[in-house]
């Protein structure tokens, strides 16, 4: 069955289908847009094949690339997947798609034409390409196992996009998401309320009647941070005073921050 992961908003499917490259994702992401519905088919992590309406292959990635509204969904990869896609790179794609506009804009200059800018208001900035080493980030967060000594449960860094993990030890989808979730429901909360003494949050602790804590630490506007640890074995004074300001600023460095 289908699993609802994020809604489409500026460039916010970019994000996902990068996460499912460096993620090295086999997945079906299906798209619904008031514009028409697709789906893109990662095998991998690289695109093998799209449709969208009567468009197949590069056609109804193009046309799914501009959508700017709806919501994405990702299923089980069906068993065969034809290639239909000669970019199976995001970063490719990306390239590929900037280079057919400046051909564009050239022409219209030829032509006398008025480029797209001056019709219309201008598009939303294109997306920053941004490269990250996940087995960078995989190392930092075994720093974390290592210095816990066994306390902790699972930790992993979340985008803030789809709820889902990009890279972790002892991996627990399920809490990803739901941390996710829980975070930008604190977030929204704060930001509504005119007299909260804080306007966002960076971290925050929720100690369970188990002994478990979960910490959720933001990293930067596309990343958090969240470990799930056995009080009764670990050094609380470590997590805050060593393990986190060692491992913060270097995970911001890592992913781009």
């Amino acid at each position: 069955m289908p699993t609802t992961i994020a809604q489409i908003g500026g460039f916010e499917l970019w994000d996902i289908l990068q996460l499912a490259q460096t993620s090295r994702m086999s997945v079906k992401l299906s798209v619904e847009s008031p514009h028409g519905s697709g789906a893109m088919f990662f095998q991998g992590g690289h695109l093998r094949h799209a449709i969208a309406g009567d468009n197949v292959g590069d056609e109804a990635v193009n046309a799914m690339l501009e959508w700017r509204e709806g919501s994405v969904s990702s299923s089980q990869l069906p068993p065969e997947t034809p290639e239909t896609v000669t970019k199976s790179s995001i970063t490719a794609l990306l390239m590929d798609r900037a280079r057919i506009r400046d051909e564009e804009e050239r022409q219209n200059q030829l032509l006398g034409r008025p480029s797209p800018q001056e019709e219309v208001e201008p598009e939303p900035e294109q997306p920053r390409e941004i490269y990250i080493d996940l087995d960078e980030v995989r190392s930092l967060l075994h720093e974390v196992d290592e210095q816990l000594g066994g306390a902790l449960i699972s930790t992993d860094v979340i985008s803030k996009a789809t709820g889902m993990s990009i890279a972790g030890v002892h991996t627990d989808r399920k809490a990803s998401a739901l941390f996710n979730h829980l975070s930008d429901q604190l977030h929204q909360a704060i930001t509504r309320a005119e007299d909260a003494p804080a306007k966002a949050i960076r971290q925050f602790i929720i100690e369970g009647d188990n002994g478990i804590f979960i910490f959720v630490i933001e990293i930067d506007e596309r990343h958090r941070w969240a470990m799930m640890i056995n009080g009764a074995q670990a050094q609380l004074g470590l997590i805050f005073a060593v393990i986190i300001p060692d491992i913060l600023p270097r995970l911001e460095t890592v992913l781009g921050g």
